[in-house]
């Protein structure tokens, strides 16, 4: 009987494991062209003529270029919500993009000009100091709003209370305005507003060789607290940093009582990424996560009429229209993306009267509610805000 044995050759191969390098694809459809500003024009506004808004604030480049020199500003007055640049090329910016809080007004506070501090867009505008009997200081808007001073001098510092992830792209709240009780009109300031709130995305690289602005507005000098630092989130192949971004809180009012405001947040995302000089905070890193673009617009109020007469687009221009009546007057206010059944304040702030706080309840559908109030309006100069929590 004979017996086999069997024998097993096990042959060992190497195995390569072949990797695709990793890419990111900003996902710009590049239907607005280049967003191309030149060397040394001052400060310009963007959008620029002859671009459109739009209700998301998406806005698709095929490259992005802003000259030494050249100081691009975005104000919360001119868009609601946050900003999102996508490119398919290049993004440059050797100048500076603005998107910061602008500071409180100083004290003491010129009546005709009492009136929340110019947020970037996304962020919060500041409160406005106490001037007399009946004019009362306000604390700042956002999640973190700083308070308005009562008991004590000061208004608080705001505070930054979006997610470390920046979903969703929130910006900076604002600080509080505040008010000496023993220096009325004297030593009284407005509140800083909080910097706004970017995302830029490029399906190249992102270079900064100039300044990204977000920081918070100072306090009025005495007792207006700061308004605090915005979001940037940057996103690319390749990222590199040679200049500044800047997220920091507003300075605090003079006094040693006010407070200033907290940092905002920068997140770096790329394969490759040299983060560069940040200020306010350390910068974030990680490879590019998902952008998470919103689908409908941001949630916004506004007051569209006065007395039947329609608000002046331009949100620069004082007064929006003229009363020559002393009864009551419509006042619409109409919402976008704010749910039926929210309720507000109507503030109306004036130089020669105390001010008014009109609650409202917005109805209709979460695309479109609207409200209307009466509102009495005394001789000389007034103001109007309406604002919403839900």
């Amino acid at each position: 009987m004979r017996s086999h044995l069997m024998l097993l050759i096990l042959m060992l191969y190497p195995v390569v494991a072949q990797t695709q390098p990793q890419t990111f694809s900003s996902g710009s459809t590049g239907s607005d062209g280049a967003l191309t500003y030149a060397p040394n024009l001052g400060t310009v506004y963007f959008p620029p003529s002859g671009l459109a808004p739009r209700a998301n604030n998406i806005y698709n480049f095929t490259t992005v270029s802003i000259g030494t020199g050249t100081t691009v500003r975005i104000s919360g007055w001119v868009i609601n919500g946050p900003v999102y640049w996508l490119a398919q090329g290049d993004v440059t910016i050797n100048g500076t993009l603005d998107i910061s809080g602008q500071p409180g007004q100083n004290s003491p506070v010129n009546p005709s000009f009492r009136a929340p501090s110019e947020p970037g867009p996304g962020g919060y505008s500041g409160g406005v100091a106490q001037l007399g009997s009946g004019q009362s200081a306000t604390a700042g808007s956002g999640l973190g709003g700083g308070a308005a001073a009562s008991s004590t001098a000061f208004g608080g510092g705001g505070l930054y209370k979006g997610s470390s992830y920046l979903l969703p792209l929130v910006g900076g709240s604002g600080g509080g305005g505040g008010c000496s009780p023993t220096h009325i009109q004297i030593d009284c300031a407005d509140g800083g507003a909080g910097g706004g709130a970017i995302l830029i995305a490029s399906s190249t690289k992102i270079i900064l060789g100039g300044v990204l602005d977000a920081r918070g507005g100072a306090g009025g000098n005495g007792t207006g607290g700061g308004g605090s630092g915005g979001a940037v989130r940057l996103v690319s192949n390749t990222i590199t940093n040679n200049g500044t971004v800047v997220v920091g809180g507003g300075l605090a009012g003079g006094d040693n009582g006010s407070q200033a405001g907290g940092s905002g947040i920068v997140r770096f995302e790329g394969f490759a990424v040299n983060t560069g000089a940040v200020n306010g905070t350390t910068a974030l890193t990680s490879t590019p996560y998902s952008l998470a673009l919103p689908i409908g617009g941001p949630s916004n109020v506004s007051i569209t009429s006065v007395n039947n007469i329609a608000v002046n687009a331009n949100p620069f221009s004082f007064p929006d229209t003229t009363i020559s009546t002393g009864t009551a007057v419509p006042v619409i206010i109409s919402g976008v993306n704010v749910p039926s059944g929210t309720s507000g304040n109507l503030y109306i702030f004036s130089e020669t009267a105390p001010d008014q706080v009109i609650p409202f309840t917005l109805t209709g559908s979460l695309q479109s509610t609207t409200a209307t109030v009466n509102v009495s309006y005394p001789s000389g100069g007034s103001r109007g805000f309406a604002k919403v929590i839900w």
